[in-house]
């Protein structure tokens, strides 16, 4: 079976520069993102050997759940100005790699376009793996789709998120997470929960009855006691959590998508030194083979 390899662009990219201490050129160009970002997606190839490998960007705009609900992440400062100088500078790195890149269309969200080519991936007949540490992600988990988490391999050494995992962690199965997180709400994301509910009482709830949706018809059917009256009273906040919480796996994906057989990619040398030079990133020159035979596990196509 054929592997292919999601990343997670936006979620590398931030990932990158707060866990890389800062670094510039010598005109003060911020380049700490740039050297975590790269160096994260060559260990992670190397580890993985993927037949085909895409990365996926959300598009930094309002989305669909922002019209549903305009206090989704509204929390959240504005983008870091040396972070955001760096976007364009990975993606150009890429680029000179070869690397193949697509970016959310409007209103919708970066995390619906992965899911959605993780998925149909799979009923294509292909193994998925999206790599990133966001936690989200671990609801689309199924036979033959898997999270390549960077915080879950600090623990494990593997990394890999499968169903067996989510079931260990948390004693649920992957779509239940998003019934516990239409209860619990989600801080981060700003998404409201039910005051009162946590995420024990959560996953209790949501394991015993098997659904958000059968839970809401138990208590609608048995009315009158503490949790049914909880429930009842939450609806409106417990539908738009879920809705909120849920990736969708169904966005038509382009008949045109970048996505590309690693070996048929041909790294264009010149260009990608003349990048490392440009942006001063020595350890890379040192080491350019790396970086040269990124793909060496693979008969190129030539």
């Amino acid at each position: 079976m054929k592997r292919i390899a999601i990343f997670d662009a936006t979620n590398l990219i931030f990932r990158s520069f707060f866990a890389v201490p800062p670094l510039s050129t010598s005109d003060g160009q911020a380049t700490n993102a740039v050297v975590g970002s790269l160096k994260t997606f060559r260990t992670t190839i190397q580890e993985l050997k993927p037949d085909y490998v895409i990365l996926s960007w959300d598009s930094g705009g309002k989305n669909f759940r922002h019209t549903q609900d305009p206090t989704y992440k509204a929390q959240r400062p504005p983008i870091n100005s040396d972070l955001k100088s760096q976007f364009s500078i990975v993606q150009d790195a890429f680029a000179r790699l070869q690397i193949p890149q697509i970016i959310a269309p409007p209103n919708i969200e970066g995390d619906d376009l992965t899911g959605s080519i993780a998925v149909q991936a799979v009923k294509a007949g292909y193994e998925a793996i999206i790599v990133s540490s966001d936690k989200d992600f671990y609801q689309l988990c199924r036979p033959n789709l898997k999270i390549y988490s960077f915080t879950v391999k600090k623990k494990d050494n593997k990394g890999l998120v499968d169903e067996e995992y989510i079931y260990r962690e948390f004693n649920c199965t992957p779509k239940q997470l998003i019934g516990i997180k239409s209860l619990t709400g989600e801080k981060s994301d700003n998404i409201t929960g039910v005051d009162g509910i946590g995420p024990k009482t959560a996953t209790s709830l949501i394991t015993k009855h098997g659904s958000i949706k059968n839970l809401i018809s138990y208590c609608i059917e048995n009315p009158n006691n503490k949790i049914s009256d909880k429930i009842l009273a939450n609806l409106d906040i417990i539908v738009n959590a879920y809705t909120l919480a849920e990736i969708k796996t169904d966005i038509k994906i382009p008949d045109n998508m970048p996505v590309k057989s690693v070996d048929c990619i041909i790294i264009n040398e010149v260009e990608l030194k003349a990048f490392f030079e440009h942006y001063e990133l020595q350890g890379f020159l040192n080491n350019f083979s790396q970086w040269a035979n990124l793909f060496d596990y693979v008969t190129p196509v030539r």
